[in-house]
């Protein structure tokens, strides 16, 4: 059976190399295929250490056999071949960081895996994610992603369309 899901991409190191390596590693993965890429954001690094870089984020939808911890253990292993440390601080900068937002209208309260995610509602991921698939509603409110990105706003992310073009060659958007 296969399964629409939505992952979250960013990285604050060197995005545009990991970027364009970790959607690489994710098209090469088995069990995941038809993969759609948002376009590519600057954002402020919410949550970050003082000083950290900015953020380069973007959302790449994929259709998968795999089911959410398989899928949530290839994006770990992704990460891991790219060089982010199993063990980091939330806060620190990122090498590269792959999130499962949304699986299906699954919904999974954890431990070891949350459903859907949580910065799924953060402008960072709504935005790219409204751009990709407008329509799709959170499985938890209801509210479709036009309307969260609407009402979100823009402030403190910038389009990159440089970067955009280097992912879209790869995966053109939806």
């Amino acid at each position: 059976m296969t399964s629409r899901a939505v992952v979250g991409v960013g990285s604050n190191l060197d995005p545009e190399e990991h970027v364009v390596a970790a959607l690489e590693a994710l098209a090469a993965e088995p069990g995941v295929g038809g993969l759609r890429a948002s376009s590519a954001y600057r954002t402020e690094p919410y949550g970050a250490d003082p000083g950290s870089p900015p953020f380069v984020n973007l959302v790449v939808v994929v259709d998968t056999t795999l089911s959410p911890i398989e899928l949530r253990g290839a994006l770990k292993g992704i990460e891991s071949h790219l060089g982010r440390p199993a063990r980091h601080s939330r806060t620190a900068p990122r090498v590269i960081d792959l999130d499962l937002l949304f699986y299906g209208g699954e919904t999974a309260p954890g431990p070891g895996l949350v459903l859907p995610h949580p910065d799924g509602a953060k402008p960072y991921f709504a935005i790219p994610l409204a751009e990709v698939l407008p329509d799709f509603a959170d499985p938890v409110t209801g509210e479709p992603m036009r309307d969260r990105a609407a009402r979100l706003g823009r402030s403190g992310i910038e389009p990159l369309p440089q970067l955009s073009a280097a992912v879209a060659s790869l995966f053109p958007p939806g």
